[in-house]
């Protein structure tokens, strides 16, 4: 299929998707298509009841004001002459500084009440950031799917099936090799591991976790950090005595890693536990990269593939987890 969105493909053509779309529950348009109506309405019924659910219950919605990079806000809306809308709208990107923090401050005092924040992101991210409600690729889906063979609106059709098109591609990390994969097979990957409903078996997340592309001068690669150190456990190890500040696992591409960071310079002790991880045959096919001298360097990695991921997270989980509890000590 010909599609525009394959080309327009910036945050800025999302906006103006956006603003056409919710145009047609402003007066002026609503009677132009009733099915881009009742799909602009029903999103936008979504975004304001993550605040004022008994509020919007009963009410009729209508687009009163809609501004595109008002107050360099990505998109701004006001519905039913009351409530304001702060939509931003994020694909590889994510929050800087607390901006939308900043652009409630500048609606709020122009006098205005009943402020909505909403995230915009058609690509996964690792955490949520702090808005009343984040509207994804599936949300939008789910909304305008019963919407497409209604009507013959074709930038409606045409963005539909951009995001349907993403979707699936992200999803394809559940049957493509993982040396096919690209970005969007790790974001579906990360975005899978990392999701409560599918980790019980998986990662162990409750030491915190990220994941997102890291560029580099070697290339970059597609990224999933965790399960990282207590002080205690370094101090136990001996490890902060070579300041040492973080001992954890990391995801590149398609191995995973024993990652350790140190303001020091520590060839010897990364060779010491290198050696001690082979030599007590804590995992099977562990190999070291190239040790270079860095503020985060790593130590060693398996490699894993779409069939065996959990087994070897499991394994390397494993692996810190005796270095960590009094197994290992420094003793260089």
């Amino acid at each position: 299929m010909n599609n525009i969105f394959d080309y327009a493909t910036s945050e800025l053509s999302q906006d103006a998707f956006l603003c056409y779309l919710f145009n047609f529950a402003s007066k002026e348009y609503e009677g132009d298509d009733q099915y881009l109506n009742q799909c602009a309405v029903e999103v936008l019924r979504k975004i304001i009841s993550s605040k004022y659910s008994k509020e919007i219950k009963d009410e009729n919605i209508t687009v009163t004001q809609l501004k595109k990079q008002y107050r360099n806000i990505d998109v701004y809306i006001q519905v039913n002459d009351k409530y304001h809308i702060i939509l931003e709208d994020k694909t590889y990107t994510s929050q800087h500084s607390d901006q939308v923090e900043r652009y409630k401050d500048l609606i709020s005092n122009e006098g205005k009440a009943n402020i909505i924040t909403v995230y915009y992101k058609i690509i996964g991210q690792a955490h949520p950031e702090d808005v009343n409600i984040h509207i994804t690729r599936k949300d939008m889906l789910a909304i305008m799917a019963p919407y497409i063979d209604k009507s013959n609106n074709t930038i409606f059709s045409n963005y539909y099936h951009f995001l349907r098109e993403l979707e699936e591609r992200v999803q394809k990390f559940e049957t493509l090799p993982v040396d096919k994969w690209t970005g969007d097979q790790y974001r579906g990957f990360f975005d899978y591991l990392t999701d409560d409903e599918n980790n019980t078996e998986g990662l162990s997340l409750d030491r915190g976790y990220g994941w997102g592309y890291v560029p580099n001068p070697r290339g970059g690669f597609h990224g999933l950090w965790w399960y990282f150190s207590t002080p205690e456990e370094l101090n136990k190890t001996g490890l902060a005595d070579y300041n040492v500040t973080d001992l954890y696992l990391q995801i590149e591409d398609d191995s995973i890693v024993i990652k350790i960071v140190s303001e020091d310079k520590i060839n010897n002790l990364k060779w010491e536990i290198y050696n001690y991880i082979t030599e007590s045959n804590l995992v099977s096919g562990f190999e070291k990269k190239r040790f270079h001298n860095g503020k985060v360097m790593s130590i060693g990695y398996i490699e894993y593939d779409e069939n065996n991921y959990q087994e070897k997270i499991k394994v390397m989980e494993n692996v810190l987890d005796k270095i960590r509890n009094g197994s290992y000590t420094v003793t260089l």
